[in-house]
């Protein structure tokens, strides 16, 4: 296998979503100047909009990236004035009779005849398949071939043909003048890899032998085949159907490859048996740390599928239930991986095999006590054969004596949001962290690099999501609000809110960093249970601030303890002064939603099941699907739709009233509205709800 050069790339845009306090680098409404070009030959151009007005987003991030809104005339619904437009439509209908290209040319066809664009002024920049039929179409506009940053639209279509619904940020192209816009370079990721380069000759089964089945799999997670006499035939068995071949592979090593290579020569050698099926092969093999079986397409000599059959880690963590030692002590979870959506395990980590660290296909997480951005070589904890992370909360008055816990903790979450969340749509093809895709669509080699015990600061918490493809980084740090210090990984409600900016960030707006939403209320029900109540109230940041909390008031439907209303967004005298406090208005809203459907569907403690017969899982479902259906930069108005629309979709309108509701008590009502910096509240549902 070739192994590429050394090459790191910066993306053009990086948003960054910090939990608790003050932006990185606030951007709205300020003018930005040129952004400095990455890499002489590899660069191309990229227009940005200037001196913007923000249209409200979801509210829920501290910090952001570089970036900017358009003041120009939007091409959006007229009825949300110059903010990007949610509309549902029922008057263009198009038939759908091909896979995924045809939405997008739906898609492109609608925005053409709606907005007199030609094909000249937009591109389709993603497009995603949702796991309840429809179908997520990103466009991008163009000004003189020459792509507009905040130049958004989202088409959404139905498996029928049907568009459900749209928003777009367009500029309409006369308002563009050189007094609005300025033009700024980034480098494009480099692939470092694609199975696809894999040749091979023989015949077998349509054309490919086990041997070079075997071949491809290697190559695929990351082993090199050193010469033609590395592989040597054991046992053949033709007598049996299907067929099943064994070798011993020797002289084996692997590669990483990302910044820099190093070459890990395996000892011993590798037994390897594949069994020849109709429409490809079956690789196993086992190297004493790992047992891996993928399965090689005959029609596409490429892998479809790999598992991880070794047996699975248990971890010493806080779990669902347990926020922090507030709430309980630390179990021991035995073998917590999801295989549908972790297939090689958590902690294995390719192509080497090695089981015994945190590190893995999903989340590479360490200490950073440096606080420096370098993390190949941070420390890990290490465990045996056993693959049992079990290690002692030891020495408050020295965090760092209990960073094997830490990091632990940390590694565990990260891995159980990208499972729960991969049932929900966050997969591979929507842009979710994995380093390999496993040929499920997107982009890989962009597992989350998750810190703990940050040595760079206190009181803080921060998640940048840059786009598919590019690794998201998690920074946790220590707080010092209490006497002795205490770890943010520590606190499953910090490390869930944090994931979920990465989540809401690559799902809103296709697979590009142009949204932000909260953590909040997944943080929130993700520890809830059948005998949590509604009116209980739940205090976000409660371990790291002794219990007073980080938000104005607490998570409860009860509104004499919270009585957060869309009237308080960014009101002034409230406090409800920054994104934080507004991202708890929008969370209440979606808390009452959840609350309503439980009352109507039940609850169930499986959470990987994305079940719609439950009001939990349910409520996740329209909440993770309203995220693709919603508009870059939406406003509170647009995202109620998006979730309404998604509800739509995947239940067709049977629990609507049981959303609207939710929304309606906190003053998201039929009749609120939104112009600019103007809010209306209003508290009714639609008669058929009332």
């Amino acid at each position: 296998m070739a192994i590429l050069p050394a090459v790191r790339v910066l993306p053009f845009l990086y948003a960054g979503a910090g939990l608790w306090f003050g932006a990185l680098h606030p951007v709205a409404g300020k003018r930005l100047g040129k952004i400095a070009s990455f890499g002489p030959s590899l660069s191309y151009r990229e227009y940005q909009i200037l001196d913007s007005e923000p249209s409200m987003s979801a509210g829920f991030a501290g910090d952001s990236g570089l970036g900017a809104f358009a003041t120009s005339p939007f091409l959006g619904d007229p009825s949300h004035g110059s903010s990007p437009g949610l509309k549902r439509l029922q008057d263009h209908r198009r038939q759908l009779t091909g896979p995924r290209t045809q939405a997008e040319t739906v898609a492109v066809d609608f925005a053409q005849q709606r907005f007199q664009l030609s094909t000249a002024e937009l591109f389709v920049s993603s497009s995603v398949d949702s796991n309840f039929g429809a179908s997520h179409v990103y466009l991008r506009q163009l000004v003189n071939g020459l792509p507009l940053q905040n130049g958004v639209m989202n088409v959404n279509v139905a498996s029928g043909g049907e568009i459900l619904s749209f928003g777009s940020s367009f500029t309409r192209p006369g308002s563009l003048d050189g007094d609005t816009i300025d033009d700024s370079y980034s480098s494009p990721p480099l692939r470092r890899r694609s199975i696809e380069s894999v040749q091979s000759s023989g015949a077998l089964i349509k054309g490919l032998t086990p041997v070079e089945a075997f071949i491809i799999l290697a190559e695929h997670i990351g082993y090199q085949i050193e010469g033609p006499d590395a592989i040597q035939v054991d046992v053949r068995t033709v007598s049996e159907i299907p067929l099943l071949f064994e070798y011993t592979i020797t002289n084996i090593t692997a590669a990483e490859l990302d910044p820099a290579y190093e070459v890990i020569v395996c000892p011993g050698s590798l037994v390897v048996e594949v069994e020849a099926v109709d429409t490809g092969f079956t690789v196993q093999f086992y190297d004493g740390e790992v047992w891996l079986e993928g399965f090689v397409s005959t029609s596409t000599r490429q892998v479809r599928a790999i598992t991880n059959w070794a047996a699975d880690a248990s971890y010493r963590v806080f779990p669902m239930g347990t926020i922090s030692e507030l709430d309980g002590p630390r179990q021991l979870v035995v073998e917590p991986e999801d295989h549908v959506a972790s297939p090689v395990g958590w902690s294995t980590q390719l192509p080497t095999g090695n089981a015994s660290t945190t590190d893995g296909n999903n989340v590479h997480a360490q200490e950073n006590w440096s606080g420096k951005p370098n993390w190949k070589k941070n420390y890990r904890p290490q465990v045996s054969n056993t693959r049992t992370f079990d290690f002692p909360l030891v020495d408050p008055q020295d965090r760092s004596n209990s960073v094997d816990a830490a990091v632990t903790n940390l590694f565990y979450w990260c891995n159980l949001m990208h499972d729960i969340f991969y049932h929900y749509g966050f997969d591979e093809g929507a842009g979710n962290f994995q380093d390999d895709n496993f040929g499920r669509g997107g982009t890989g080699q962009d597992a989350v690099v998750a810190f703990a015990q940050m040595g760079s600061g206190h009181n803080s918490a921060v998640f940048v999501t840059p786009p598919d493809g590019r690794q998201p980084v998690m920074r946790m740090y220590l707080w010092d609000k209490t006497g002795p210090l205490r770890d943010g990984a520590l606190s499953s409600d910090i490390i869930i809110h944090e994931y979920t900016h990465g989540v809401s960030t690559r799902l809103t707006g296709g697979r590009l960093p142009w949204a932000r939403a909260g953590g909040d209320f997944f943080a929130v029900i993700f520890h809830l249970n059948a005998k949590s109540a509604p009116t209980q109230p739940i205090v976000i940041g409660a371990y790291v601030t002794n219990g007073a909390g980080l938000r104005p008031y607490p998570y409860t439907t009860d509104l004499a303890r919270n009585p957060a209303t869309y009237t308080d967004v960014y009101r002034s005298g409230s406090p409800f002064k920054g994104s934080h406090e507004n991202g708890l208005i929008w969370a209440s809203m979606l808390y009452e939603v959840y609350w309503n459907l439980v009352a109507e569907l039940g609850f169930t403690p499986d959470w990987h099941s994305a079940s719609l017969e439950h009001g939990n899982t349910l409520a996740v479902m329209v909440v993770v699907a309203g995220m693709k259906f919603q508009p870059c930069y939406p406003t509170f108005i647009q995202a109620r739709d998006a979730i309404l629309q998604a509800e739509s979709t995947i239940a067709a309108g049977a629990y609507k009233c049981a959303i609207w509701r939710g929304f309606a008590k906190r003053g998201l009502g039929t009749q609120a509205s939104y112009l600019r910096s103007r809010r209306t509240a209003d508290f009714s549902v639609p008669p058929e709800c009332q």
